[in-house]
């Protein structure tokens, strides 16, 4: 029988050690031994949510997006996360912005995830829902559509 708290810390472990070979060498910024743990929880804290809240089938990262808006201009972007179920899909961005309101702060990009619903709905997905996930506050925002 696995001993899921184990697993866990194994995980956080594993994660903490990836943080700190990668943020360095992405930009060029050390991190200290708090500043790694705390990108390692939210980044855990996360992953356990998603794991709560939906049966996935798979999960797409950065997933690059082409399309044209209802102007004829081509919009081109990725998606930071493309979560696939037996229903359809749900779209989440990460965002880092320092908001007070989540549900309102949402409105302000509910465009950039439209186009990206429009996009991957034009393609033949069933969209279920955009979402963001406010990573300073560990906090998901998600809208049906």
């Amino acid at each position: 029988m696995n001993d899921v708290p184990e697993i866990l810390s194994l995980f956080k472990e594993q994660l903490s050690n990836q943080i700190k070979a990668i943020v360095p060498a992405i930009t060029g910024v050390e991190l200290n031994e708090q500043s790694t743990q705390r990108i390692a929880n939210g980044v855990a804290s996360f992953e356990d949510w998603l794991e709560k809240h939906f049966a996935a089938r798979s999960v797409a990262h950065e997933l690059p997006l082409l399309a044209l808006d209802d102007n004829g201009s081509v919009l081109s972007g990725a998606a930071d996360l493309v979560v696939a179920t037996d229903d359809g899909i749900w779209i989440i961005d990460h965002k880092s912005d320092q908001v007070d309101d989540p549900e309102l702060a949402f409105n302000h990009y509910r465009p950039q995830l439209d186009a990206y619903a429009r996009s991957l709905s034009s393609a033949g997905e069933n969209v279920l829902g955009v979402g963001i996930n406010w990573i300073r506050r560990g906090e998901v925002v998600l809208s049906c559509v």
